[in-house]
């Protein structure tokens, strides 16, 4: 090895993080829904109020109206933005990661770490996780030509060596 970054990940629990904010929502007279989808924002004076709201189990339609308005939706939001008819310069650029669990005895330590150049211009990370030990299947063993490659291409890149 020739040089190295080191690398800190933040890790938590995301069910924990998910519930503890639906908590705080209702605990501040928030309502949690589930199974809706945005179908349209509604507009007045030029800024969105609410949203159109389709129930994606009974597909019925309504509207909800908020104080605020907060597009959170992810590799979405540019679909959200897209909702109110106006030109957006594309704002994500989206990329696929393929996660793997291997036994601790693969990288023993608390370190994380990141090979910045690959072959072909990816970056790898290998992350040890605080909360998991050397129990269980470490593949995702789904035989799939997506998950084949994957595998195959981790395993190159850390046979390789640096480029």
């Amino acid at each position: 090895m020739r040089g190295g970054i080191l690398y800190h990940d933040g890790q938590f629990d995301d069910t924990r993080y998910a519930i503890s904010l639906l908590r705080t929502l209702e605990d501040l007279g928030g309502v949690a829904i589930n199974y809706v989808e945005a179908v349209a924002l509604l507009q007045s004076g030029g800024k969105t109020i609410g949203i159109t709201a389709r129930d994606r189990e009974g597909d019925a339609s309504f509207d909800l109206r908020a104080k605020v308005v907060i597009n959170a939706c992810g590799v979405f939001a540019e679909e959200t933005l897209a909702m109110e008819h106006r030109k957006h310069e594309a704002m994500l650029s989206v990329s696929q990661g393929t996660h793997f669990v291997l036994p601790h005895s693969f990288m023993a330590g608390t370190t994380a770490l990141m090979i910045p150049k690959t072959a072909d211009g990816r970056v790898l990370f290998a992350i040890p996780m605080a909360w998991l030990d050397d129990r269980g299947d470490y593949g995702c063993g789904c035989g799939s030509r997506v998950c084949r490659a994957a595998r195959s291409w981790v395993g190159e890149e850390v046979h390789s060596g640096p480029h």
